[in-house]
């Protein structure tokens, strides 16, 4: 009791409190891996510097998800653009993708008993190799009736080629 009192003589009021402030702040410098441009125990400003990665990828990240939310997705290809991908990798996965999915539209309209729109024998695989000459074909002689235009989609082209190609007796 009689050092504390002697401690109040010696340091200004408020200077413990300070003190106290200025070690939590160090404390959690060091817990969070923190560094400043001033030593925390001193009075002022305290804030953290942050590097210049940091503000990339926040500059980054905003940029991206401006593009993502301003841009529509389109997920159908028109006719116009057939030549100019009808050569790539991906563009020929994705018409077998499309294919596929038209076939098992297909097999459930059946399983369902609603009329199905084509029927492919059973015998025949069902492979990339069929599903691009399908569409191919459908677009060098398009089915009776059927007039494409350039911004016809080809997934309804795929679907009409395979309707003329399986017709259901």
């Amino acid at each position: 009791m009689h050092q504390n009192r002697h401690l109040h003589r010696r340091v200004p009021r408020g200077a413990l409190v300070r003190l106290e402030r200025s070690a939590a702040k160090v404390a959690r410098c060091v817990l969070r891996g923190e560094r400043s441009r001033e030593a925390p125990d001193l009075p002022g400003a305290f804030y953290r510097e942050r590097t210049m990665l940091q503000i990339f990828c926040r500059l980054l990240l905003a940029v991206l998800m401006v593009l993502v939310t301003t841009f529509p997705a389109h997920a159908e290809f028109p006719l116009s653009s057939y030549n100019d991908v009808k050569d790539y990798k991906a563009f020929k996965d994705y018409v077998t993708g499309v294919g596929r999915g038209i076939f098992w539209a297909n097999v459930v309209m059946g399983a369902q008993g609603r009329p199905k729109i084509f029927c492919i024998p059973e015998k025949l695989a069902l492979d990339d190799g069929l599903v691009l000459s399908l569409l191919d074909q459908e677009i060098r002689s398009p089915s009776p009736g059927s007039d494409y235009k350039s911004d016809t989609p080809i997934e309804l082209i795929l679907t009409n080629g395979f309707a003329k190609r399986f017709p259901c007796d």
